[in-house]
């Protein structure tokens, strides 16, 4: 088996600093427009939610031994997710992959776990004990709830929105302070410094979310973080542990459970959700099989 798989990643975020670009690093992630050119120098190719439909069809893909769809959203709720045509011909001409066991089912995709990128912390910017960033997606009266309960127990939060136009005059603007109204207001440079000064990240679920998360791969990879959650899937996760996850609406003390240390985290378990490990490395061999 190969220890280091080189991996091209494919996704229209890929110009933000957490995903990096380079001839040394494990994994390159590349928007949609440069990925063709560089398939062939790579060992394994992962086209990922959002990528053009058109994409899907270019002959450097298509020719690749190694290519494969993973689809980060879940399929019921992610615009950005291949319509029923689209996603029979990806299931014909690539192995399909999400994170969603639900969606493997219904769809007939592979599993694979959400993968964390493996960016060191910057420095610290304190802004609260509990720190929440992401668009609204129905997650607002809860975050909302969240907030009260803390304040409530002496616990300090950082909420912040990350609104699109449509949201102005829908949620007070406390919550996305001077922002542009576009979708990358906040860096995630700038949000890891946020991560960086708290005890614990936030992840409430999205409509069609049931497991896997940016969030949770944030408290997975960054050894001082908690995870507080709405989503009792969690439960049945191989790394949980009560003293790490906070459940809404079922734990109680929040304070309290800040203040229990941290349960390490089996190295195995983080290593198959790292893109520059196993993460790529098992998918990789699964295509061989």
């Amino acid at each position: 088996m190969r220890n280091t798989i080189r991996t091209l990643l494919v996704n229209p975020h890929a110009s933000m600093l957490w995903m990096p670009y380079g001839p040394a690093s494990a994994y390159v992630a590349v928007t949609p427009d440069r990925g063709p050119g560089l398939a062939k120098d790579f060992d394994l190719v992962v086209l990922m939610t959002g990528t053009p439909g058109r994409d899907f069809y270019c002959p450097e893909y298509l020719e690749h031994p190694n290519c494969v769809y993973f689809n980060w959203d879940p399929m019921s709720a992610a615009a950005t997710a291949p319509g029923p045509e689209l996603l029979a011909f990806i299931k014909e001409n690539y192995r399909a992959y999400s994170f969603q066991r639900e969606d493997c089912g219904r769809y007939g995709l592979r599993y694979a776990p959400a993968p964390y990128y493996p960016l060191a912390l910057p420095p610290a910017e304190r802004k609260g004990d509990i720190v929440f960033l992401g668009r609204p997606k129905g997650r607002y009266e809860r975050l909302q709830f969240l907030r009260g309960m803390a304040r409530s127990e002496g616990v300090s939060t950082y909420i912040r929105l990350a609104i699109t136009g449509e949201d102005i005059g829908v949620y007070p603007e406390e919550f996305w302070p001077g922002w542009v109204a576009s979708r990358e207001q906040v860096h995630y440079l700038d949000y890891l410094r946020w991560l960086a000064g708290a005890k614990a990240v936030v992840d409430f679920t999205q409509p069609g979310q049931s497991a896997g998360s940016q969030r949770e791969n944030e408290f997975l990879l960054y050894g001082h973080l908690k995870l507080i959650t709405d989503n009792e899937a969690v439960l049945e996760e191989d790394w949980y542990s009560p003293e790490n996850v906070f459940i809404v609406g079922r734990d109680e003390g929040l304070k309290a459970w800040l203040e229990i240390p941290r349960v390490p985290i089996d190295p195995a378990i983080l290593d198959a959700r790292n893109v520059a490990g196993g993460w790529a490395r098992n998918i990789y061999e699964d295509v061989k099989v």
